[in-house]
């Protein structure tokens, strides 16, 4: 769809990073995350990630992807390059997919949301038809979509029907800390399906029944798929959404035919274009983009009544697992967006497909496509830490109590590594095992990629996981290097890079005027580290303390976040191996009660 819209505006994924970062990234701390079912890292480093260190203002960023997808696309990359930010898994215990496509970068109090289809992957950010909303912090519609975004993570890091990394976890709680939290504002599947859900808003806004359906979703057709749709699902949506009238499903076809859904159901598929598909000299790529698709991966459904009309839109496609099982019952984890549109707005939506598609010549069915590929082994992720005053290597393997599993750097290597794993739990300390693992040098912060890939080894399998350096978490076993690590992460200072390649600042960037006195704070701070630097260990603890508890009082508004936020550090600091009496004054000094101060804007 366009890039702006009549009541609603559509945006890229790289176009709504690129100007936030450019207007609101000065402020500290500055964090992102992104949910995704597909993830490619060579598409995200060349097209994100520079979004994401524009100016030196590097967002420690967190991608969460499908496990079987994510295990998929690393067994067919020969040498994967990642970048400044962690790769962390999502599996779905009980069949489904993970699924949500949702982008959430906060800097300072400012924040980024966005909602909709578009994966991590080249067609996503770039060559499919897609529809991702954006938002930020200057509308109502931001703010809102903000709070049910904070509601759905706060869910997800507590269902028990989805796996995820405790790293990942941690990571999630401070992004979202001192954030109000509104259930409701977003549909998701954490605890009930997406059918009912939508019922209930279709009511409200259409009336008693649905006199008209417009659903568009990709189709494939094997039954497991969640780009999915058959005519079992469309019978549900008709029967849940209380249609009356006619449906008109907006999908992908094959060679001019579209799939049989059903009777009185309307299948249309994008239109040819004509010759060559060269765009005209005259004609603007934008609109290019608009009317020539290809590939059909938005997901969205329109409902039309005597009342009014309501749009969902996101990640859920029309199928079975996508809309009507929650997690719990073997669906997907998939995110709507519910928005009323007054008729004006709903024919302009109908128009812009209208002319993007045609009605399929015939309908016919296609033989099924290949499942999506399921996790395999018992590593969901590693990730390095602090330990013994070393760099240790922490294996997660949820739902093994007691266990082994073996690893090594390169599929099918010689040199093998055994794990032993209790309580989900395994830790490789040796330092010669970890340079067999790490060849060359153990990764750090100093790296220019905090991601990388071992292998597992499954009777005669080799199945790959992610390792990452986290985003909060200290990785030196050193107390007094490791409380350095998470002041960077406070104040935003990036670790310099081994191989020198920093960012350059952008000419063509304007700071947001309102961020000075956050710029001038920073550089105070840095002055007075600087200076800390040159003196004993415990003078560098001391005023480490001291400006972490300055970052939290300036970017907390009241005692209560003070305190939350303060409890988050206090977990962060007891992995740095302070001694017990040092790390006793620490507790003691930043839980301090803060003498009463009103908060700079």
């Amino acid at each position: 769809m366009s890039a702006r819209r009549k009541g609603l505006r559509w945006e890229r994924t790289a176009d709504a990073v690129r100007e936030f970062v450019r207007t609101y990234g000065q402020p500290s701390p500055r964090r992102a995350l992104f949910c995704t079912f597909d993830f490619d890292p060579a598409k995200f480093n060349s097209i994100l990630l520079p979004q994401l260190t524009r100016r030196g203002r590097q967002f420690r960023s967190l991608v969460i992807a499908d496990a079987g997808a994510l295990q998929a696309k690393l067994r067919c990359l020969a040498q994967p390059v990642f970048g400044r930010y962690a790769i962390v898994p999502a599996k779905c215990r009980n069949g489904g997919v993970f699924h949500p496509k949702l982008v959430l970068l906060r800097s300072g109090d400012h924040f980024l949301i966005g909602i909709g289809s578009a994966n991590l992957t080249p067609g996503g950010l770039g060559g499919n038809l897609e529809l991702m909303f954006f938002a930020d912090h200057t509308t109502d519609e931001g703010r809102s979509l903000a709070q049910g975004a904070a509601s759905f993570l706060t869910r997800l890091i507590g269902c028990t029907s989805v796996v995820l990394s405790d790293a990942s976890r941690r990571f999630v709680k401070t992004l979202l800390s001192d954030m109000s939290a509104q259930p409701g504002v977003i549909l998701d599947t954490l605890d009930e399906a997406l059918l009912p859900q939508m019922a209930k808003h279709r009511k409200r806004a259409c009336g008693k029944y649905t006199t008209a359906l417009t659903v568009l979703s990709p189709w494939h057709s094997g039954i497991a798929s969640p780009d999915q749709s058959d005519p079992a699902a469309v019978a549900l949506v008709r029967k849940h959404l209380g249609v009356t009238g006619s449906i008109s499903v907006f999908t992908q076809g094959e060679g001019g035919y579209g799939p049989d859904l059903g009777k009185n159901v309307e299948v249309l598929i994008p239109r040819v274009a004509s010759g060559n598909g060269t765009p005209n000299a005259d004609e603007d790529d934008e609109q290019v983009f608009d009317r020539r698709p290809s590939t059909v991966h938005a997901k969205a459904y329109l409902c039309r009544g005597h009342r009014g009309n309501v749009l969902f839109f996101g990640s859920a496609n029309c199928t079975i697992p996508a809309l009507a099982r929650p997690v719990s019952q073997g669906g997907n984890v998939e995110l709507l967006v519910a928005t009323q549109l007054t008729n004006a707005d709903a024919a302009t939506f109908e128009g812009d497909l209208q002319e993007m598609f045609a009605l399929a010549e015939a309908k016919q069915k296609v033989s099924p496509l290949v499942k999506p590929a399921s996790p395999q082994g018992i590593v969901l992720e590693g990730h390095l830490i602090g330990q013994s005053g070393r760099t240790a290597l922490r294996i997660e393997a949820p739902g093994v109590r007691r266990g082994t599993t073996v690893i090594t750097s390169k599929r099918a290597s010689p040199k093998t590594v055994k794990v032993v794993i209790r309580d989900g739990i395994g830790t490789v300390v040796s330092q010669i095992t970890m340079r067999d693992l790490f060849p060359g040098s153990l990764p750090s912060r100093s790296d220019d990629c905090w991601s990388s890939v071992l292998w597992e080894r499954q009777g005669r399998k080799w199945i790959p996981f992610p390792v990452v350096i986290p985003s909060l978490e200290p990785v030196s076993g050193q107390p007094g290097l490791a409380l350095v690590e998470i002041l960077e992460e406070e104040c935003g200072w990036w670790p310099p890079s081994r191989s020198g390649d920093e960012p350059k600042p952008d000419e063509n960037d304007v700071d947001d005027p309102s961020d000075a006195d956050d710029e001038d704070n920073q550089d105070g701070d840095k002055e007075l580290w600087t200076e800390a630097e040159h003196q004993g260990e415990l003078d560098r603890i001391a005023v480490a303390v001291s400006l972490l508890r300055k970052r939290v009082l300036d970017r907390c508004d009241s005692p209560k976040a003070v305190r939350q936020y303060i409890d988050l550090l206090l977990t962060r600091i007891e992995a740095t191996s302070l001694e017990p009496h040092l790390a006793f004054e620490v507790q003691r000094f930043l839980r301090k009660r803060p003498a009463h101060r009103s908060k700079k804007r």
